[in-house]
């Protein structure tokens, strides 16, 4: 399963649909890997909004990796200056 996320200026979080969130009956998603261009973002994995000026910062060609449920919750994002499309892959 995939999605790709794009930021502009809104914070984002990842689609719980796709990765079960308390719901037997789908897919059992764990983990994802995520990829970006465009522009710089901020992020946190506790659920915690970042802003243009706090969060943990990734540039352009990072990637992220998601190891558990809990960060797959609490992952939210939002890009510094340009708009940033994210590439998630789960597993």
């Amino acid at each position: 399963m995939h999605e790709q996320i794009v930021t502009s200026g809104i914070v984002k979080a990842l689609n719980g649909e796709i990765f079960n969130d308390g719901d037997r009956s789908k897919t059992f998603i764990r983990k994802a890997i995520i990829s970006f261009q465009g522009g710089n973002l901020r992020y946190f994995l506790d659920g915690t909004n970042p802003t243009t000026a706090i969060g943990l910062v990734a540039v352009s060609g990072d990637i992220i990796e998601l190891d558990n449920l809990n960060e797959l919750k609490g992952f939210r994002c939002i890009n510094v200056t340009t708009s940033v499309t994210l590439d998630v892959q789960y597993s």
